[in-house]
């Protein structure tokens, strides 16, 4: 996992912002946009796809530094975000999910699939929005490959731990955590 990332707006093959907007789905992680790009609405675009920063080129490397060091600093005072699923513990921020101290060896797929629900504890979500915000989406992301992944989840959690992943039928998932 990263602490902080220091994104370019022109990339070749593919736009800064379609690479901010593909990365705040999947991770928290603050984003520092660093862009020669400086006008009013490239700047508010940045910060609407998630960025927390934006530097204007030229920057100063000591200004730069300042605002890494600031967000850092910020980031290590937030709490942590933990999920609570029975006698297991899926956290954000290490990106592991845990039973008495142990790693369920959760796949990155896997990890994604749980978290977003986690997130959104309580509300069903559809098979497609599950593949849309979870999943690559270079790779399948049919409903068979969403089941698959929520199949080998509740395998991984345990009978108990795993019940707490419901079927809902005709629409997809809603998992019954707590926020720790």
């Amino acid at each position: 996992p990263f602490d902080l990332v220091l994104l370019d707006l022109m990339l070749p093959g593919r736009t800064g912002f379609d690479v901010l907007e593909a990365m705040c789905t999947r991770v928290s992680v603050p984003t520092i946009v660093l862009s020669a790009l400086s006008d009013l609405p490239a700047r508010l675009k940045s910060f609407e796809r998630g960025a927390v920063d934006f530097v204007p080129k030229p920057f100063f490397m000591e200004e730069l530094i300042a605002r890494i060091r600031s967000r850092l600093e910020v980031r290590q005072v937030e709490t942590r975000r933990v999920f609570t699923l029975g006698d297991t513990v899926l956290d954000m921020d290490s990106r592991m999910v845990l039973r008495n101290d142990m790693d369920l060896g959760m796949t990155g797929y896997e990890f994604n699939v749980l978290a977003f629900l986690c997130d959104r504890a309580g509300r069903a979500q559809t098979r497609d929005q599950i593949a849309e915000h979870a999943l690559s989406a270079d790779g399948d992301c049919s409903d068979r490959t969403v089941d698959s992944h929520i199949s080998r989840i509740r395998k991984k959690l345990g009978p108990d731990t795993g019940g707490l992943i419901k079927t809902i039928w005709g629409i997809g998932y809603r998992c019954d955590v707590m926020r720790s």
